[in-house]
Parts: C-alpha cells; structure tokens; sequence
C-alpha cells in the first residue's frame, strides 16, 4: 500500500500491509517560512513518517500584563489569511508542498480557538474585568479567523489538520468551563475542515476524554505515560483510530527493551486494527534516524509473529 491508502485503511478499520508509524517535532524558531518548510521535509526524511505534520505555529503576540480587556487592535493581531502570523503559516504549508516526495497525508497545525486566547491573554477565564460576553465575542473572533484557516490550507494542499487543544484537561480547567469557553468553538473548527484526515491532540496529564472521544475527527493522539485510558480503550468508545503506543522516555534513550515490550502491547491490545505507532507526542531533536530505522524493523518482525 502506498501511504495515503495505508492511512484511509486504518481510519475505516480495514486490514492494511503494515502497521504505519507517525513522527513529528516541535515547530523551532525560523526567519522565514521556506526556512521551516525545508527543516520539515528534512525531518521527513530522516524518520520516514506515514503521516507529515506542518510545523506551522508561529509565536502568539501576547499582552504586556496579560489582564486588559480584549479590543480590536489586539484581536487583529492575529492577523488573516491574507496578513500576519495566520498568512505567515500558510506560507509554510505553501512552500512544503512542492517538497513532498510520496503520497503520506500533509495535515496543517491549528491551535483551537481557547488555547489561542489564552496565549494571547493568560488571565483571560479568571480575570473578572472581563464579561463572558467580551470573552465570548473574542473566542468567536478567533474561531471565525481559524475556520478560514483551517478551509484555505485545505485548498491549498493539506489533507486535513493536526488540532491541538492545550486546555481540554482537568488538571487545566473544570469540565463546565470547557464546555462553555472551549467545546463549541472547537466544534466549528473541526467542523470547518474539508480534509479527509484530521488529528485531535489533547496536551495534559488528565484528558477531558468523555468529551473528546466525541470530537469529529478520525484520529486521537494518545500520550502513554499522560493517558488513562489504552489503545483499544479510546479506539472502542471514540469509535476511531487511536495514534500512540510508544512512550518519549523510551525513544529518547533509546531502551529497545522498553520500545518491544510497549509495541508488543500495543499489537497485542488492538491486533494492529485502528492504530498509528507513535509516541503520541513531539520528537526531540536527539532522538536519531537510527533509533526510528530500527523500530520500524522491529514493528515489521512483531507484526509477522503476532498478527499474520
């Protein structure tokens, strides 16, 4: 299989030829779109990965004191798609595409609409100067910015988004306040994408899973050592597939011992059915194309003892 039908495999939970591996980095400080773009395909390269994320975030302005009341001038920093950071990373997505060498899903980086605001204004849910009604009117500013985002990269290229919500977590905000300031806003966003493969990955160490499972997308990112639930857990309640299994520690220092007992787990736990392998989390730049290389041969030989 190429990689494209590879991934459409496992979203309908069909048998694929393999079990593919997912790998990205964290977006590091550029001077210029192209820049990023290059070190993405670069990064690509050396891990191979099935799926390609767009390494497009760029540096939120935030406030001088994080506590005055959200106004235009502030909202429009920001920018469109035709100006300013949000046109700057669409530049990135626009530059990487001529680079890309095989048929792995490009999906483009998007902040949800809360975690936006709060980069923007730390103090935003607690600061009691501001109405619900002034952090509503912001929240639906920027999610109405990031819905035009999300359908621009699509057009131009992307196969669907990488969404990333750094609030849905209990050990971040209650479970009612997520709901009011965070879930609807999502919900556009998500709905807003055109592409056919959409990720939602959820930063925090207790995940708001009984919302999130009910988020449309066909992947969730799970992040072992943060995460409850297990891989066939997540799959069986959200009823799509689960891109995890790997720990970070076991990747960064390079514990083989680890990495076969944590993919034969995960083999045997899903049977290889709905799953991405995966750390479920950014690389560091230290772990080596060697060490992935490596996985990799040793996904193929568990793969032949345990699923074939």
């Amino acid at each position: 299989m190429i990689k494209r039908e590879l991934i459409e495999s496992v979203i309908a939970g069909e048998p694929v030829t393999r079990i593919p591996c997912m790998f990205w980095q964290t977006p590091s400080m550029y001077t210029c779109p192209e820049e990023q773009a290059e070190k993405t395909a670069a990064f690509y390269e050396h891990h191979d990965s099935d799926i390609i994320k767009i390494n497009n975030i760029l540096p939120i302005p935030v406030s001088s004191t994080g506590r005055h009341v959200p106004d235009e001038k502030t909202n429009l920093s920001m920018g469109s798609v035709n100006h300013g950071p949000l046109h700057q990373q669409l530049q990135v997505l626009k530059s990487f595409i001529p680079m890309k060498k095989d048929s792995a899903p490009v999906l483009f980086t998007v902040l949800s609409p809360l975690s936006s605001a709060a980069a923007m204004y730390p103090h935003l849910l607690t600061d009691a100067s501001v109405s619900p009604s002034q952090k509503e009117e912001l929240l639906t500013d920027i999610s109405e910015r990031t819905c035009s985002l999300v359908r621009t990269a699509v057009e131009a290229g992307a196969d669907g988004i990488f969404f990333i919500t750094t609030l849905a977590s209990y050990d971040a905000l209650s479970p009612s306040l997520y709901r009011k300031y965070g879930f609807p806003y999502d919900i556009a966003v998500l709905s807003s994408s055109p592409g056919w493969c959409n990720i939602l990955h959820a930063e925090g160490k207790e995940i708001m899973f009984p919302l999130l499972r009910k988020y449309p997308v066909q992947f969730i990112t799970r992040n072992a050592p943060d995460s409850l639930q297990g891989l066939k857990e997540m799959a069986a309640l959200s009823q799509k597939s689960i891109i995890g299994g790997l720990s970070l520690d076991s990747l960064s220092q390079g514990r083989r011992d680890y990495l076969e007992h944590e993919v034969y787990m995960a083999l045997k736990e899903t049977q290889g059915k709905r799953l991405i392998i995966s750390p479920g989390t950014a690389l560091p730049d230290s772990i080596t194309q060697e060490t992935t290389t490596w996985l990799k041969h040793m996904l193929a030989e568990f793969e032949h003892k345990l699923l074939r």
